[in-house]
């Protein structure tokens, strides 16, 4: 786990990317994750509801 821990973290600091702060950037990023938690959501319900 130690080894995974720094593995990451210089992976990190040598992958640095910029992204620029404009709001349609902004606005897709928010869209995606709201898709990822409703995804997640409906998944989860529809399993429970086959399961009975």
């Amino acid at each position: 786990m130690v080894a995974g821990a720094i593995a990451a973290l210089v992976l990190r600091t040598l992958l640095t990317v910029t992204m620029p702060h404009n709001p349609f950037i902004l606005f897709w990023s928010v869209g995606v994750a709201i898709m990822a938690m409703i995804q997640q959501g409906i998944s989860g319900s529809y399993l429970l509801l086959i399961l009975g």
